[in-house]
């Protein structure tokens, strides 16, 4: 026996290595131990070698890629999952430099947004996913939505010192939806296109699409539904059913009625009340939650096909009128075509025969109408039918607010307004939401949607595209210095109250006059303004995530509470590109938003101003008090 180390054959030492767990958090504890073995003694080293021992670490790590590349780096590193693993940590690397140039170089984002995509697309998903979770402040977390900010919370201090965590996360979370809708709209070009292959794109793939207007991605969708079917198959299969069509058990009609109720049991049924016009229930990352399982006939459809393909059963959706019903296609050609209701408690309907004009007859319908109605339906059809559903849910939750266009309601309204598009091929309207994710028009409109559009509807979309990139940089390029403007009294990052309509909000720009007349409110009267146009105008994003244009005279400063913090960065994504932490009086109950290199960029004197608000209470050449009006 060896008296001195090694003494341990290099297998165990791989076997003992591969009981490292793969990494679950930012800390990469197990591969930096892997990593340390590589400069250990020779043995050591040769077992953190085996690309065995790296095989779980990389599966875990990389759950996303490009497929073509990906085949391309299994061949060239032979299946070596260690060299695999450090390509594609090399490839997060430039990925991530590549977005800190898009956060901190204001003029060109565009450009480099549309060459991030063609460089990396979702072979650095992963990467930007754990950007974009890097752990918020504690003031975001805090429980304590009753009164003012807790004392003991440091307000300049990030999780582990992280810096600039906010804007990383926010422009992280921004190239994820870039890449994701960049490959979805390809996928929806293709269902409108003349050339479209029959099955090209299936039902599951195009509605999961949608989610990528929330900078999801769609493969995501299909992996957890991938997950939900095993779930049902055992659930299933623990009830006695059987689920092999070529056993002489198989009952299709039985088994359809089984799965629509273990769905059920699993939460997923038609929401009710007001919940029924939330414009996210067609929005498949919305309902894979346990907790918000209820949507619309929309939703209950594609949950059942997609779950329902991938347990033989042979499930799609129909054009039916007024609802959403289920064809069944058995797999034994002796068997007749059935027609199913999700939502309801019917037995499916059987047709007597296999000849399109006898089912119809057989469900009280014309002969003569289309198949599509209760045979499976082009996939861009049933798409466009979902476009209509979010738009009727979209204007029925403005009505309700008076008007106002949340963030959750544009984005929406984006994704709709992209189906619509592709589909009709006129856009003689142009979306105002189409600026509501800030890299789109490079790297999705120009470059996806403007070459699947007929000559006219391009040229129209790629003029729109290039101003939205005129305006941008155009933006990026005016800076707002306070010194030599007439009095501007707020600033960039103070909290503010409307005097009339009451919202809350956050400062995000502002303007020495009145510059941007359309974008006011319809219902704000000039002669009520005692100071007119020609006073210092704001902009505002309110608490419920609407942006709003306001005159200096209508706004007063407000108390910082966490739950008003809480909700301004929970509402309005766009929270996270300008503002990174929070400057806080509590002896005085003021505080304001520390902005970001861009705002400071942009308003360079507002940092000094706000930083003297918080210290001294005084505003531009004034010292203000809090005997304003309050609703408080």
């Amino acid at each position: 026996m060896q008296r001195h180390w090694p003494w341990l054959p290099t297998e165990l030492y791989a076997d003992v290595l591969r009981f490292l767990p793969p990494d679950d958090d930012f800390a990469d504890t197990s591969v930096k131990t892997l990593v340390n073995c590589l400069g250990a003694h020779s043995q050591l080293r040769v077992a953190a070698l085996q690309p065995s021992v790296w095989k779980h670490h990389y599966c875990a790590r990389y759950t996303e890629c490009v497929e073509e590349r990906e085949a391309q780096r299994r061949e060239k590193t032979k299946g070596d999952y260690r060299r695999m693993y450090i390509a594609r940590r090399k490839l997060d690397r430039r990925a991530l430099e590549a977005v800190d140039e898009i956060r901190l170089q204001l003029s060109g984002r565009h450009a480099r947004a549309a060459a991030f995509v063609k460089e990396f697309s979702f072979d650095v998903w992963n990467a930007l996913e754990r950007e974009a979770q890097l752990p918020v402040p504690a003031y975001l977390l805090s429980g304590n939505d009753g009164g003012y900010l807790d004392e003991d919370v440091d307000m300049d201090a990030h999780v582990d010192d992280i810096p600039h965590v906010l804007p990383r996360r926010y422009w992280a979370k921004a190239m994820m939806g870039v890449v994701a809708r960049h490959h979805t709209l390809q996928k929806w070009a293709s269902l409108y296109s003349a050339e479209e292959e029959e099955h090209s794109v299936t039902f599951e793939d195009a509605l999961a699409g949608l989610s990528a207007f929330y900078d999801q991605s769609p493969k995501h969708i299909s992996s957890w539904l991938g997950m939900l079917a095993h779930d049902c198959r055992v659930q299933l299969t623990a009830g006695g059913i059987e689920l092999d069509p070529v056993s002489p058990d198989y009952d299709l009609p039985s088994l359809v009625v089984r799965l629509r109720e273990t769905l059920r049991g699993m939460g997923f049924c038609i929401a009710e009340g007001d919940d029924f016009y939330n414009p996210l229930n067609q929005f498949p990352h919305a309902f894979m939650r346990t907790e918000s399982r209820k949507t619309i006939p929309m939703g209950l459809v594609y949950v059942y096909t997609s779950v329902a393909r991938k347990l033989g059963i042979r499930a799609s959706p129909t054009n039916y009128p007024g609802k959403v019903l289920c064809h069944i296609d058995p797999i034994d050609p002796e068997q007749n075509e059935m027609l199913f209701d999700v939502c309801g408690q019917s037995q499916p309907l059987i047709f007597t025969s296999r000849d399109l004009r006898q089912m119809l007859v057989d469900i009280g319908l014309r002969p003569d109408m289309p198949a599509e109605i209760i045979r499976p339906c082009k996939v861009g059809t049933i798409l466009h039918r979902a476009a209509a559903n979010t738009i009727i849910a979209v204007r029925w939750n403005q009505r309700r607010a008076a008007g106002s266009l949340t963030e959750n309601h544009a984005w929406c309204s984006y994704a709709a307004f992209c189906i619509s598009l592709l589909q009709s091929q006129d856009n003689q309207a142009l979306s105002q939401n189409m600026d509501s994710k800030p890299l789109d028009a490079l790297a999705v409109l120009n470059d996806v949607v403007c070459p699947a559009l007929n000559p006219p509807a391009r040229e129209i979309l790629a003029k729109h595209c290039e101003k939205l990139v005129e305006t941008d940089e155009e933006f990026a390029r005016t800076v707002w210095p306070r010194t030599g403007e007439r009095s501007v009294m707020y600033f960039v990052g103070l909290i503010v109250q409307h005097k009339k309509y009451e919202y809350a909000g956050c400062i995000i720009g502002w303007h020495p006059m009145c510059l941007a007349k359309e974008d006011l409110s319809p219902v704000m009267e000039v002669q009520r303004l005692t100071r007119g146009w020609n006073q210092p105008f704001y902009w505002v994003v309110s608490v419920d995530g609407s942006k709003r244009y306001a005159a200096e005279e209508d706004l007063y400063p407000v108390d910082v509470r966490p739950d008003v913090i809480r909700r301004m960065f929970v509402n309005r994504s766009i929270f996270g590109r300008f503002f990174e932490g929070v400057h806080l009086d509590n002896a005085h109950k003021r505080g304001r938003l520390l902005p970001t290199q861009e705002l400071q960029t942009l308003f360079p004197e507002d940092d000094q101003v706000g930083c003297s608000w918080v210290r001294r209470g005084t505003l531009g050449n004034r010292k203000l008090s809090f005997d304003t009006p309050s609703t408080h």
